[in-house]
């Protein structure tokens, strides 16, 4: 056979044989194309039971050029596809040399059907995309019920895809969709209305609905990190996400999240963790601070070869949600933003041999306090802070009330030191008892 349109192929199939639904289905399936060449092979009367003994064959053999084909109704349909089919009474076999579906780019990949009777559909795929093109795809096809994606994920770069898959073609059939294969990120960016990592170099590996990341690298804000963890795009939960962010961060980085200017910097190792928990991403960030220096008064002075462990945990996006810190066992603070405005929920100072108060959230115990710095501090600052109407700065609290063991103030200084600040009228009251 030459120069045969694919949706004529029907004249040539084995109607005794093949019952309606295979031929509906090549029917409507093979939309548009040409047949470059082909070969049909017919031997003894196309009866099934002579199949079953061998005592008749079927074989036709087809070069497709810039073909159409739709496989399933619901999938996106392949097009400019060039391959060479091979169809037996009871099978098809198609080698793919190339094609396009949704932006995709189909190279070098094998479509089976072992058996027509059981009607499954075996894709060995390899393929390639730019940008946004799959996350197109996996809109447009019934992955979409497998994958939920957000309308705010953006991808840009190359990614190269093979993947391993199978699709019934029956409705009645129950079935697991289960792809395995990797996607290669070629200087790949992802990003959502919260987040964004950029130079994206490497394999994701997928196995049915997990995501697998095994040091992946990438960049965040230009810093190099390595990611590792899971995604799982389907299960009883919804989508779980459990990663973990390794790498150095640059002071500067963290303190353009909270729009503050500071005397911190460095930079040093952060290991980030992301987990899911039912409708919320919840994020926890760990740095031993070595390699930052911070140039505040006591007790948060730090120089740079020091090690002072640092967690942060909050829900994403951070910048609306209650922060959690903890430096180095030593200071607790929550912080909530409201209207663009940070607000100091809790401040506390432990001592490591007694348990907090948790009636009161300002206060506790200080090793090391100069409060001639701080009060220095807060009066360079104060035409920069927020003012009530009487002109005084506003502090996050009414009363604090802390144990210090050495306090600077006033040029002295004072040990076993109980000092409280007490908000008044138009000042703030600060009061000092010591054997001292």
């Amino acid at each position: 056979l030459t120069d045969v349109t694919v949706n004529q192929l029907w004249k040539y199939w084995p109607h005794n044989v093949w019952k309606s639904k295979t031929l509906n289905w090549l029917d409507d399936s093979l939309i548009d194309g040409k047949v470059e060449q082909g070969f049909v092979f017919v031997y003894g009367d196309l009866v099934p039971q002579l199949f079953k003994t061998g005592a008749a064959q079927f074989i036709s053999r087809a070069y497709v050029r810039d073909a159409t084909n739709k496989f399933r109704p619901e999938w996106p349909a392949v097009e400019n596809l060039d391959a060479i089919a091979l169809f037996t009474h009871d099978a098809v076999h198609v080698e793919v040399e190339k094609g396009m579906t949704n932006g995709v780019r189909i190279g070098s990949s094998q479509v089976d059907i072992d058996s027509l009777g059981d009607g499954l559909l075996s894709v060995e795929l390899t393929s390639s995309a730019k940008d946004d093109q799959v996350l197109d795809y996996l809109n447009h096809s019934p992955l979409s019920q497998n994958i939920k994606l957000s309308d705010t994920i953006t991808l840009t770069g190359r990614q190269n895809i093979d993947l391993n898959f199978d699709i019934p073609l029956k409705d009645n059939k129950p079935h697991t969709f289960n792809p395995k294969g990797i996607i290669g990120f070629n200087n790949g960016t992802f990003a959502t209305e919260h987040f964004k990592l950029d130079q994206i170099n490497g394999p994701v590996k997928l196995s049915g609905h997990d995501l697998i990341l095994k040091n992946l690298p990438a960049a965040l804000e230009t810093s190099p990190v390595t990611l590792n963890g899971t995604i799982v795009t389907k299960s009883d939960q919804g989508v779980k996400i459990d990663v973990g962010i390794d790498g150095k961060l640059d002071a500067k980085y963290l303190l353009g999240k909270i729009d503050k200017e500071l005397p911190i910097q460095g930079e040093s190792n952060w290991q980030i963790h992301i987990k899911s928990k039912q409708d919320d991403l919840l994020m926890e960030a760990v740095s031993d601070l070595a390699g930052v220096s911070i140039e505040l008064p006591a007790p948060l002075k730090k120089n740079t070869e020091e090690n002072q462990l640092l967690t942060i945990k909050c829900t994403i996006p951070c910048d609306q949600s209650t922060v959690e810190i903890n430096y180095a066992d030593k200071i607790t603070s929550t912080i909530r933003v409201a209207a663009g405005e940070y607000q100091l929920l809790q401040l506390n100072f432990i001592n490591p041999e007694f348990t907090p108060d948790s009636n009161n959230p300002f206060g506790g115990y200080i090793d090391e306090l100069d409060l001639d710095q701080w009060l220095e501090l807060v009066a360079a600052n104060h035409s920069k802070s927020k003012t009530n109407t009487d002109g005084v700065a506003e502090l996050p609290f009414t009363d604090i009330a802390l144990s210090i063991n050495s306090l600077m103030f006033m040029s002295r200084k004072f040990e076993d030191v109980d000092l409280q600040i007490s908000r008044k009228t138009d000042s703030f009251e600060v009061t000092v008892n010591s054997p001292t």
